[in-house]
């Protein structure tokens, strides 16, 4: 069974832009409005590959109702937690040019007291064997450790536990006894557990290496555009997604944490879980909603994905 946590939630809006300048009032080409949030996203892309699960989520009491349909209509068993006092609403502009998005992000609402015990809860029938991703950052009210705790958790039970977070949560969930079975990180989040500057795909291959010495079975770093680095105990690869337009690049990394985690559930090996990963992002980028994308992009985008080992 597939679990998603994401605890500090947002409604994404993305607005195509029409061609012209941002000087003036503009009338949007498209917009969407969607419940949205790392794991979210991770769980929209699990289901656009066939594959069902679990999405355990942090709200505020007026978004639980939209949060509800859209991930039923998704076919995501939703556990909501309705605890946040704000659920936080992001911006997408996307430019007609091609020119580089522009977000903007708000920060997490405080979270009641009661917030922490309603999520060990939520999560209380996971099992032995179960696959979770714990997403995204915490909202203010929460421990910084707290993924740190349900690592240990959850491991105790016997799931296999991703991680894919960043900052203070990252940091002492790595710091911990028990570590995530996989981690997904990253260009900068990779130099963050680093404590180094911005990587290049070299150092990103040898923070990779550097996580694996650590005790974690898998670690992926993500590269935008350049494809994804890929690690276990068979070895390391890089995988490059064909290059073409992207629409909207915002959860192409939740996207690949789906494909991985897919991968993981069937026992494939590293290079055939990097290139599912590495086609699901690409396949993403070219609709608007995060972490969607249709079968035949998928099946597009897998075809021009390059694998390659690295010594």
């Amino acid at each position: 069974m597939f679990w998603t946590v994401t605890l500090n939630a947002t409604v994404d809006h993305i607005y195509s832009l029409p061609t012209g300048g941002r000087d003036k009032a503009l009338l949007a080409q498209s917009a969407v409005h969607v419940p949205a949030g790392k794991g979210i996203n991770v769980s929209r892309a699990l289901a656009c590959l066939g594959t069902f699960s679990t999405a355990v989520v942090l709200v505020s009491p007026d978004e639980e109702a939209r949060f509800h349909t859209s991930l039923s209509r998704s076919g995501i068993v939703s556990r909501l937690i309705p605890e946040l006092e704000r659920t936080r609403q992001h911006v997408t502009l996307l430019p007609a040019d091609g020119s580089p998005p522009l977000h903007v992000r708000e920060r997490g609402e405080a979270t009641g007291e009661d917030a922490r015990l309603q999520i060990h809860e939520a999560l209380s029938e996971v099992a032995a064997g179960d696959i979770v991703a714990l997403c995204g950052s915490l909202p203010p009210g929460l421990p910084s450790p707290l993924y740190h705790d349900l690592i240990e958790e959850l491991a105790g039970r016997g799931a296999l536990v991703w991680l894919d977070s960043s900052g203070p949560p990252l940091v002492q969930a790595l710091r911990g006894t028990a570590m995530p079975y996989g981690l997904k990180l990253n260009r900068q989040e990779a130099a963050e557990v680093l404590g180094a500057g911005l990587i290049d795909l070299n150092q990103a291959g040898a923070a990779v290496r550097e996580l694996l010495g650590q005790g974690i079975e898998i670690v992926c770093v993500t590269l935008g555009a350049e494809g994804l680095i890929l690690g276990t105990a068979e070895g390391l690869c890089l995988a490059r997604p064909e290059p073409a337009p992207a629409l909207n690049p915002v959860g192409s990394g939740d996207a690949a944490l789906a494909g991985l985690m897919l991968s993981q559930a069937r026992g494939t090996g590293l290079q055939a879980a990097a290139r599912l990963a590495t086609a699901a992002a690409a396949a993403t980028t070219r609709t608007l909603v995060p972490g969607f994308f249709t079968e035949d992009g998928f099946h597009e985008a897998m075809a021009g994905v390059i694998v390659s080992e690295i010594a």
